[in-house]
């Protein structure tokens, strides 16, 4: 059975109760690899276009945008426009923020395009307003408010304003999981498609191939997270997910991280929530479930509906 969305198709075993065997996302530009790469090691949790995407990966939207089929978009508008002044996940700027932090701005402001502001990989002032009114940020003199934490923290739906400018990008909503939910996330990756997902990278420099494998719990990456399937050579179950730095790293940019159906229960404290989606003030030991952590921080924008052939 093939199921599309827009210009995005996916591919998928006959189920066997209760969710498919095999779903993998990769014929979406948010599967193809990252226009501006990150170095391996860095932790540069900025570049997060919502990390429905890195920010590095944020043109992938356009696959789903109304009437933009070349559309770019800004990942140094992100980089340098989103606020965090309660620290969540880092200092903001190329010190670091959270997916729901992008989504939110992006949400509101809409994002200018590649041309309009490219990307620099620093910090850089924020110059979000266009006289020319060829981005979406008409909304940009509307009062920012409390970006940091509002209620996104709690996981469910977030609605986004029709009138907004990020409506007019095709985002209808955007979604914070359940925290250590498998069922969700898998429901989430065969309803919605790619997830935005945090993850404990310590190793992950190191990958090459395989199905990886890790006792840290320390959250400290964004990532995006494809699908799922099984490795009958291996006799494992595996996460596909497109990390940022370059093709030539792990299988051809992705990692298959190890996965068990009872992930729900693989948990421990990750004891520097800060260094992932921690905010500053906030607790200073969260318990994540799923191999590095995985199933913690799940978020996912809400596009066009599945549309079945």
């Amino acid at each position: 059975m093939v199921v599309r969305i827009g210009e995005a198709m996916l591919k998928y075993s006959q189920p066997s109760h209760p969710f498919w065997n095999k779903l993998l996302w990769l014929k979406i530009s948010a599967g193809s690899i990252c226009k501006h790469s990150i170095k391996k090691g860095t932790r540069h949790r900025a570049d997060l276009v919502g990390q429905w995407p890195p920010a590095q990966c944020c043109r992938h939207i356009q696959r789903f945008t109304k009437n933009q089929k070349n559309r770019t978009f800004s990942e140094q508008e992100l980089v340098a426009c989103v606020s965090n002044p309660h620290e969540c996940g880092g200092r903001g700027g190329c010190s670091g923020a959270t997916v729901e932090l992008a989504l939110k701005y992006i949400a509101k402001h809409g994002l200018a395009t590649e041309e309009e502001r490219p990307y620099e990989g620093k910090d850089a002032e924020c110059r979000a307003d266009h006289s020319d009114g060829q981005s979406m940020l008409s909304m940009r003199d509307e009062e920012d408010g409390d970006e940091a934490k509002d209620d996104m923290s709690n996981p469910g739906v977030h609605t986004v304003n029709p009138s907004s400018p990020g409506a007019a990008l095709g985002i209808k909503a955007w979604e914070r999981l359940p925290e250590n939910n498998y069922n969700a996330l898998i429901h989430a990756l065969v309803q919605h498609g790619p997830v935005a997902v945090s993850a404990a990278a310590t190793g992950w420099s190191n990958y090459k191939s395989g199905i990886f494998t890790s006792a840290s719990k320390t959250v400290d990456h964004a990532v995006v997270l494809l699908g799922y399937g099984e490795d009958p050579g291996l006799s494992a179950q595996y996460w596909l997910i497109q990390n940022s730095w370059t093709n030539g790293w792990g299988e051809q940019g992705k990692i298959r991280l190890h996965r068990k159906d009872s992930d729900s229960k693989n948990c421990g404290p990750d004891k520097q929530p800060e260094l992932g989606t921690g905010c500053k003030n906030g607790p200073k030991t969260v318990t994540v479930c799923g191999e590095c952590g995985v199933l913690y921080d799940s978020v996912v924008p809400h596009f066009a509906q599945l549309v079945e052939e």
